[in-house]
């Protein structure tokens, strides 16, 4: 099976609980002070290896963030290509929470997660083979995260990003054109969309992205991003919806045949689009929504490796190539990734914190089958 190279951020996240967002020069009391591991990088990561891939982690942490890293080994993260900077502090988000109303205020120090000189990235990228599989976030320095999308693409590594945060220069700032699949939430979709030039006149969501539907916005993207293979927009209560190149007929009548998902294509110049939704987790109990994000991205990719994997014969090869995904890329192969994604994301509400939360893949399968 390929090893999936999870290249982000790791953060601390100072939390106190105050009776209100203090003022200009207000000075005020917390009832509750808590301190939490964080980072979207560090949360996909944890995810991805309780998916059961092997996963590694690399980036940049400070002295002061070790911990973190000791806690991401206990859940099975692979950490020797997480450098330590003796010179920086980890990234740390300092967050106020109002007892009245539940309102916030965060004040975020970037640190070592912006820190990430192009030696690391080069090692960390050289440590994998093609075929093997990168994710990545939006929470690190902009030069090495070109880096990475550049020599993995290079190398023939799957590329996953997750374009969170998302900036309004984005598509200016971070080189989209090698990557294979893009995970997103609907706000991120509608901003990547205003960003990127109109493919046809046809394409709604390319000049109205606010009044498009999920589906168009997906389509939408992969149309204007040709390498692109796979869109996918989580919908949060409502589940998520992908998007992938249709090559046939019969696979759009297959994936039409599916009451877990709903199918659509619509023409452009050179290909149509195939449409495949899954509803979120059906009695969740909501506790806590954070890390919930992190934990889809983390099952849906897991999800398609192994599908993928086990498709090819059990080995790399043209499931895990670049080059042949799209090939191997079916509407069924989605259908299952989105439900492993939204049933895990929903068992993450169920529970407090980011990685506490995130469940193993064979609960997910059980709570899945349940549904």
């Amino acid at each position: 099976m390929p090893k999936v190279l999870c290249f982000g951020s790791v953060n601390v996240d100072d939390v106190f609980v105050v009776p209100h967002i203090v003022l200009t020069g207000e000075t005020i009391s917390s009832s509750e002070y808590t301190v939490h591991p964080g980072g979207k990088g560090a949360n996909q990561s944890v995810a991805l290896s309780k998916a059961g891939v092997e996963t590694y982690h690399a980036g940049r942490i400070g002295k002061d963030g070790v911990w973190v890293a000791d806690l991401m080994k206990t859940h099975g993260v692979k950490t020797d290509l997480l450098n330590v900077d003796d010179k920086k502090p980890n990234g740390r988000a300092i967050i106020q929470v109002s007892a009245s109303d539940n309102d916030n205020a965060i004040v975020l120090l970037p640190g070592t997660n912006h820190a990430i000189s192009i030696d690391d990235a080069d090692s960390a990228v050289g440590a994998f083979n093609k075929g093997d599989w990168v994710v990545m976030q939006n929470e690190i320095n902009l030069d090495a995260a070109n880096r990475v999308l550049d020599v993995a693409a290079k190398k023939g590594m799957v590329i996953v990003l997750n374009p969170a945060p998302c900036p309004s220069d984005f598509v200016k700032s971070v080189s989209m054109t090698n990557v294979d699949v893009l995970v997103l939430n609907s706000s991120e979709a509608a901003s990547i969309a205003n960003q990127l030039p109109t493919t046809t006149t046809g394409d709604s969501a390319s000049t109205s992205s606010a009044s498009s539907s999920p589906s168009e916005l997906a389509g939408h993207l992969l149309r204007a991003v040709p390498n692109l293979k796979l869109v996918v927009i989580t919908l949060g209560g409502d589940g998520a919806v992908a998007c992938i190149r249709s090559h046939s007929s019969t696979t759009s009548a297959a994936a039409a045949s599916s009451s877990a998902s709903t199918t659509s294509t619509s023409s452009s110049a050179s290909f149509a689009v195939q449409s495949i939704s899954a509803p979120a987790l059906a009695n969740c109990k909501l506790v806590d929504t954070t890390g919930a994000g992190d934990t889809f991205v983390g099952f849906f990719v897991a999800s398609l490796i192994k599908t993928l994997t086990a498709r090819c014969g059990g080995g790399g090869g043209a499931a895990s190539s670049a080059a042949k995904l799209q090939d191997v890329l079916t509407a069924d192969v989605v259908r299952q990734a989105l439900t492993m994604g939204t049933t895990a994301g929903g068992m993450a509400c169920e529970t407090h914190g980011a990685m506490p939360s995130v469940p193993l893949w064979a609960d997910v399968e059980k709570r899945a089958a349940q549904a």
